[in-house]
């Protein structure tokens, strides 16, 4: 298009910067609607396991949502077949859907519970990491969870580093997520841990994040 700005209108260049813009604002138009299909398109091609994709690999926050969502959506919760006479209080969710099961007890309240939930949790419950992480405020579960996190390694060094650099997240998981993140071996980690030295906040910044670089 350059190219034949120049030979039509030769010496305007007010016409080649036109087209410029023009062209910038239909590809930012295209980028916009291009993320909503990449998204769908990743969604549906994990729920009919068309692709398989290690956590460990994934950068990004929006393929790590697709995928946190797509690991759900695996093991929805089926209604419960309350027999005739039999109180729905005492139903129990099958012992086959384990997943759901790890999910009732982390967010059962009963510290026995969660905890002993915690200390089962291994690498490949990674899909589990982010309520581990909201355990991390609170005290009677933090060292357990801290410990469930250790454990997964790599595997969720992205969603800790998303957990650390957000603002919004509640503070006291802020500054418990490095001494985290200072066991997992992933460039994400190191990447996360020097971010947070910008941190508005004194005790990420200095206090947690630098004191986890230097050991």
């Amino acid at each position: 298009m350059v190219s034949l700005l120049l030979v039509v209108a030769p010496g305007r260049y007010g016409a080649i910067l036109t087209a410029a813009c023009v062209c910038s604002v239909i590809a930012l138009l295209l980028s916009l609607r291009l993320r909503g299909g990449y998204v769908r398109t990743l969604e549906k091609s994990l729920l009919n396991r068309a692709v398989e994709i290690d956590p460990s690999l994934v950068e990004d926050s929006v393929t790590r949502s697709v995928l946190m969502r797509s690991v759900v959506t695996e093991h929805p919760i089926s209604a419960p077949e309350i027999q005739p006479g039999e109180p729905q209080s005492e139903y129990h969710a099958p012992a086959a859907d384990a997943f759901m099961g790890q999910v009732l007890e982390l967010r059962s309240g009963d510290p026995n519970r969660v905890v002993r939930a915690l200390e089962r949790l291994r690498r490949e419950d990674w899909a589990l990491a982010s309520l581990a992480i909201e355990l991390l405020a609170w005290d009677p579960a933090m060292p357990a969870a801290r410990d469930a996190l250790k454990r997964m390694g790599s595997a969720i060094a992205g969603t800790l580093a998303d957990a650390l650099l957000d603002t919004d997240r509640d503070f006291t998981i802020r500054r418990r997520v490095p001494r985290v993140l200072a066991f997992v071996p992933s460039a994400r980690s190191v990447e996360a841990l020097f971010a947070a030295l910008q941190d508005q906040r004194f005790e990420v910044r200095s206090i947690r994040a630098a004191r986890c670089i230097c050991s």
